[in-house]
């Protein structure tokens, strides 16, 4: 484990902040900073970031600096002034293993916790305060200065019901261990675990192996008002629950998609294609498990049992999606990378419904149609959650108000992402520093007209229709129980603190389960992963299932680091979450990809595309004639040099002949920016319309 060693010392009568990056006992690096000098502390927190092999967290440790110069001067000061004129060598501090974590959140090996508000009363007021619930996982203890309450502790008697996930590699003799599911069932014996209660406070000491946690940064005191998500009944029940007695993800999924199916008409004819797709992937994994030559698009991780009862129905891919999409914005933080949602249609297809159910169901929603920039990154910055942002037709706007929202959707997108603002010291000299906020998290879009194809890029499409004649699901009044609503998120509550939260760091990694590339892997793996778990999950409770169903299985020899274990493989049905999600996501990857393009753009490839497989050798100038021609608005203020820019963007070069700049030869071109892009520009020929009468 990589750890980041401050201490404070003195050089020559000046304050500086030592600070270490070791793996075990070898030093990686050490460097010596002065603290209150925002350049040299940036870069070197940035090199030491590097260092380490984490350039993400340059940011982490430069506010972890600040904070333990904070927290050793104070503790210096009320030493007392012997202490104050010792000499230098005795007054360093090592702070040992320091991470430092944002508040609502926090994965990282052997911990999982999440910052819950909660109202008591003080002084005859009722006021707001932040909690935190941590789950040690075995060998963690709860010690320092922050103390505990709530806790519980007990001891496993193994079998089928474990704790937590145990991590497996699957593996063939032509092939080396890849890092797979959980396994479902192992002779691994279940094993303590620690639940606790306390204070959030910007320093939190866990022991084990994982030593102190620094939250940063500290949110302020929650209103009264502000929902807690998770229940008091359910946060205390928790708390003295046994480890063998987690959530039954599989259940929970199943009533999420139940739930959501309840009040959103999904067009049904759209699956048809989806469901012959996932039969087919289920029909290759099938035939890997038989030792067959495996696809290079199949996925090629599978769970240790897939036994799942015939009469379950296959969900929807799209409410799937959403589903899964809801239990990861529980889980976000162990990703580099969070995909947002578009959710888009016409009037009155129930866009709006979605971002109701959402508001329900996700980590801290913050709903809202008509957030400033300023309030949005300073919320997101302080408390987290999920941003669902309706009708948002204002992001493709013009004005400065609207491109900072746009920069900070943009920015969102990533782990580390932030937006950085000049804000006065306060110091009466008129001084500015540097400040930045951190907007990384989920966020969902809705709008009936399209967004800005550098944001289109980074959501999920979640294509909405009007409700078909007779449909009482439109007139379902959402909170009729909201018991209901209740009870599942306290239950994705104990899901993150459970097997959930305990699985989601090896999910984040594992790259076999989503076959895409480029921008759509980050896009779809944290959902494939989650889907794939889910699959795994189900065949465990399924097990005992196999012999009342009379399903023939085989064994096969799973390895696990240090163990060896023996499970069963059935015949895959073809209804599984995994496949049916993968084949969802290629076809809207093959249909999406013109809104990924400016419009400008794509009008000009197709408009040249429609030359090439004629034979004709167009210059700038016939292009544009021939595009505005076509739709006159997206051509408007467009000049003939405009259009050789754009196409070179693309490799498209024009080829002087007869003293003319004519494009030649381009239609190979054009084919590799449909595979390219994923844009569908009628290079076949096959299109009938033609994009305007003939200028030849």
């Amino acid at each position: 484990m990589i750890q980041v060693i401050p201490e404070l010392v003195d050089v020559n009568g000046r304050k500086r902040v030592k600070v270490t990056i070791r793996d075990g006992e070898r030093v990686l690096d050490a460097d010596l900073i002065d603290p209150f000098q925002a350049t040299q502390r940036r870069r070197a927190a940035q090199r030491l970031a590097e260092r380490a092999g984490e350039p993400h967290a340059a940011e982490r440790i430069e506010q972890a600096l600040l904070q333990c110069v904070d927290a050793m001067e104070d503790a210096r000061k009320k030493a007392g002034d012997d202490d104050a004129n010792a000499p230098a060598a005795d007054r360093e501090t090592a702070m040992g293993a320091m991470r430092v974590v944002r508040p609502e959140l926090i994965l990282c090996d052997g911990v999982v916790a999440v910052s819950v508000p909660e109202v008591i009363v003080r002084d005859g007021q009722a006021v707001g305060r932040w909690r935190v619930y941590l789950r040690l996982a075995a060998g963690e203890t709860g010690e320092g200065e922050n103390g505990g309450t709530g806790e519980r502790e007990k001891d496993g008697d193994g079998g089928d019901d474990d704790g937590g996930p145990t991590g497996a590699a699957f593996s063939t003799p032509d092939r080396p261990p890849s890092p797979v599911l959980p396994l479902a069932h192992s002779s691994v014996r279940s094993v303590p675990d620690r639940r606790e209660c306390r204070p959030l406070a910007a320093r939190i000491d866990v022991g084990g192996g994982v030593g102190t946690l620094w939250v940063h940064p500290v949110p302020s005191a929650p209103s009264p008002s502000t929902p807690a998500g998770w229940s008091d009944a359910a946060r205390r029940a928790w708390l003295t629950a046994s480890a063998d007695a987690d959530v039954d993800v599989v259940a929970l999924f199943d009533e999420i998609v139940a739930a959501l199916g309840e009040y959103l008409d999904v067009d049904e004819s759209k699956d048809e294609g989806g469901r012959v797709e996932a039969k087919d992937e289920g029909r290759r994994m099938k035939d890997e498990s038989d030792g067959m030559t495996r696809p290079v698009d199949s996925f090629p991780t599978h769970p240790s049992s897939f036994v799942i009862h015939p009469s379950a129905p296959p969900p929807h891919p799209l409410l799937a999606t959403l589903a899964l999409w809801t239990m990861l914005t529980y889980l976000y933080v162990a990703w580099d990378a969070v995909p947002y949602l578009f959710v888009t249609g016409p009037a009155g297809s129930g866009k709006t419904r979605v971002f109701e159910l959402l508001s329900r169901l996700c980590f801290r929603p913050l709903a809202s149609s008509n957030l400033s920039a300023p309030a949005l990154f300073r919320t997101l910055h302080d408390r987290g959650g999920t941003l669902l942002l309706d009708e948002a037709e204002r992001l493709s706007d013009a004005g400065d108000d609207v491109a900072e929202l746009r920069s900070i959707l943009l920015a969102g997108y990533k782990r580390g992402g932030r937006a950085s603002r000049l804000e006065s010291t306060g110091g009466g000299d008129g001084g500015y520093q540097m400040s930045e906020f951190q907007v990384y998290g989920p966020k969902a879009i809705a709008c009936i007209n399209t967004i800005p194809p550098a944001l289109a890029s980074r959501c999920i499409p979640v294509q909405m229709f009007r409700s078909p004649p007779g449909s009482d699901k439109p007139r379902q009044r959402i909170d009729r129980d909201p018991a209901r609503w209740q009870r599942l998120r306290d239950a994705l509550h104990a899901a993150l603190l459970g097997p959930l939260g305990l699985a989601a760091p090896a999910l984040s990694l594992m790259s076999d389960c989503c076959p895409l590339g480029g921008r759509q892997y980050e896009l779809w793996q944290p959902i494939l992963a989650l889907a794939a778990w889910v699959d795994c999950e189900r065949g465990k409770r399924s097990r005992r299932a196999r012999d009342e169903d009379g399903i023939e299985t085989r064994t096969q020899l799973v390895s696990i680091p240090g163990i060896e274990t023996r499970t069963q493989l059935v015949s895959i049905p073809s209804f599984l979450i995994h496949p049916r999600v993968l084949a969802y996501a290629r076809r809207l990857c093959d249909g999406g990809g013109e809104s990924l393009l400016p419009e400008e753009d794509f009008l000009l490839l197709w408009t040249l595309t429609e030359c090439a497989i004629r034979g004709k050798e167009p210059n700038s100038k016939k292009v544009l004639d021939m595009a505005r021609s076509a739709d006159a608005d997206a051509m408007r203020g467009v000049s003939a040099r405009r259009v050789a820019e754009v196409l070179k963007r693309y490799g498209l070069h024009s080829t002087r002949s007869n003293g003319k700049n004519i494009f030649r030869d381009v239609l190979g071109q054009l084919k590799a920016i449909e595979v390219r892009y994923g844009v569908d520009l009628n290079t076949v020929g096959k299109d009938t319309v033609r994009v305007v009468g003939s200028w030849y």
